[in-house]
């Protein structure tokens, strides 16, 4: 999983990155990439929150929500 943004904020006390402004996660190896404005990255549990409209689009489809989750380091992904 690839993860990029135009801003990000690293909290090393806590683990956590914020990352803010057009985030872009890419999973090459299934073929998906999401979209959103806001997420809250935590390195410890590798799990992705957020609460912003996410779009997405893969091989088969497209989707458009109001927010996601991923867990377990990208294996699980939730939408809101």
């Amino acid at each position: 999983m690839t993860i990029r943004s135009n801003n990000g904020e690293f909290y090393r006390d806590k683990n956590k990155v914020n990352l803010t402004g057009r985030v872009v996660i890419v999973r090459p190896d299934l073929g998906y990439t999401l979209l959103t404005e806001e997420a809250d990255a935590d390195l410890e549990t590798g799990q992705i929150i957020s609460e912003k409209e996410v779009r997405g689009f893969g091989p088969k489809a497209n989707i458009r929500s109001n927010g996601m989750i991923i867990k377990d380091k990208g294996d699980d992904l939730l939408f809101l």
